[in-house]
């Protein structure tokens, strides 16, 4: 220790160090800072040596206080897909085995109130599934959260206002009702991408059906310049001639970037007889302001238009 004239900090974690250790230390003029946890001199009264030796700062252990209580993990939540047809068992997982998991259905944070994760179950309709992980001492981890679409109607035809860019044509607009989602890789060749274009579609089921939510996937990359649509706005027909409205949904702009993205826009309304829906994407037109390229054209992906 003598050749390390520009020590500041020590840490003898876990030795065997006894009192003569003090008397080497404090003829390092540059050390500012000693750690003794778990030593013997840890054990035999810390403030003796703080006292004896004021210029060095004697540290015996982690004072967690000052971090506050450490925040949980979330949870996993695990199931072979997130598409289907007909029910799809879902399992929470953590490996925190002190902890509980508390969940939701219904797109719900959890709270205390909410019901404790047993065993894995299944779901039989469209679900947001959102977990915490809790454990006294720590603080709850943010939610995770997953969504479960079940395509419960097959789309018989589906017409597009405009083709999509050469680029990212993947199999047409049949890709939207394939079963297949693209994931968060723009280049995986599951996505349609419109380069400043809104998009309308006309989704036809055939005949007409009872129907209450209807499902759009699209993607977000600000770094490729994709970004979510500003609306979905959908309306209904039984005829295909006089349309009634549906839902809506307007779609806050990111206030940053953020990590490539799917999402699952779930719109939801009373049970409505249609065999027509027509789907009205608004694109953003441009990046916005605080985008490294701000009001260059931007794209709108999208993936996979399911109705329940």
């Amino acid at each position: 220790l003598k050749d390390l004239p520009y020590l500041r900090d020590l840490n003898l974690y876990g030795t065997l160090v006894d009192s003569t250790a003090f008397q080497v230390l404090a003829e390092l003029k540059g050390l500012k800072k000693v750690y003794l946890w778990k030593t013997p001199l840890a054990n035999s009264g810390l403030e003796k040596w703080r006292a004896s030796y004021p210029q060095l700062e004697v540290i015996g252990g982690v004072d967690f206080t000052q971090f506050g209580n450490p925040q949980l993990v979330p949870p996993l939540i695990i199931a072979e897909q997130d598409l289907f047809t007909d029910s799809l068992l879902v399992e929470l997982s953590t490996k925190a085995s002190k902890a509980t998991i508390k969940y939701t259905t219904d797109g719900s944070i959890p709270n205390e109130d909410s019901p404790l994760y047993t065993e894995s179950f299944h779901v039989f309709v469209t679900t947001e599934v959102k977990a915490i992980l809790s454990m006294s001492g720590w603080t709850d981890s943010e939610p995770a959260s997953s969504t479960f679409i079940k395509s419960r109607f097959t789309i018989d035809r589906l017409r597009a206002s405009v083709e999509p860019h050469g680029s990212y044509t993947a199999e047409g607009v049949a890709t939207l009702k394939d079963l297949k989602k693209g994931g968060s890789s723009f280049g995986d060749g599951r996505w349609l991408g419109y380069l400043g274009d809104d998009l309308n579609l006309t989704a036809d089921l055939g005949q007409v059906e009872e129907i209450s939510v209807v499902t759009v996937g699209t993607l977000t990359d600000q770094n490729a310049y994709i970004h979510l649509p500003q609306s979905i706005k959908i309306s209904v027909s039984e005829d295909g001639r006089r349309y009634v409205p549906f839902q809506d949904k307007k779609i806050p702009m990111a206030d940053g970037p953020t990590a490539a993205m799917v999402h699952n826009h779930l719109i939801r309304s009373e049970p409505t007889l249609a065999r027509y829906i027509r789907i009205k994407i608004k694109s953003q037109g441009v990046n916005p302001t605080w985008h490294p390229a701000p009001g260059e054209p931007c794209w709108l992906f999208v993936d996979e238009v399911l109705v329940e």
